[in-house]
């Protein structure tokens, strides 16, 4: 059995807010909670914002996998990365010069009975300004998320990029 959640953006941002007034890792947890989940997604994606290679590569197991899907005019395809290929590309993307902007929409969490593992669904859409050029995209990613030592970790990522232009 799953419980979903559907939050919308200003409720999210609100509850983000208040619990960065406490550190994820100060208090261990038993089970994952729809809290404790909205927190790490945002905790991630403000790591990415600042580039922060070590808090944002933080989330992550080991062992994690990442597949990245992109649209067939872009030359399409599929590419499944372990953390060391993808910690490269990210590692190359955020040493371009570039001005990059996202925003995070359609948060979808589901908790599995027991609360040992979830799964975050969410849309995101990025402009990225380089040498003169915008280019715009639109992906839905899905994190599989799971405890380890009372920590939500990030297992997989899967990222559909279905629009980019």
């Amino acid at each position: 059995m799953k419980i979903a959640y559907k939050i919308g953006m200003t409720k999210q941002l609100l509850i983000a807010t208040f619990l960065g007034l406490f550190s994820m890792a100060s208090f261990a947890q038993d089970i994952l909670t729809q809290e404790s989940l909205l927190e790490l997604r945002h905790e991630l994606q403000a790591a990415g914002e600042a580039k922060d290679f070590d808090r944002f590569f933080g989330f992550f197991t080991p062992k994690a996998r990442v597949t990245l899907k992109m649209p067939a005019n872009k030359g399409g395809g599929k590419q499944v990365m372990n953390l060391a290929k993808f910690k490269k590309m990210i590692q190359h993307v955020w040493s371009l010069p570039a001005e990059i902007e996202s925003s995070l929409s359609d948060l979808d969490i589901s908790i599995t009975k027991g609360g040992q593992s979830a799964v975050i669904n969410n849309s995101i859409n990025e402009t990225i300004k380089i040498n003169g050029k915008t280019i715009n995209s639109e992906s839905k990613e899905k994190f599989m998320v799971i405890l380890i030592n009372g920590k939500p970790t990030i297992k997989s990522l899967k990222v559909n990029v279905v629009k980019q232009y």
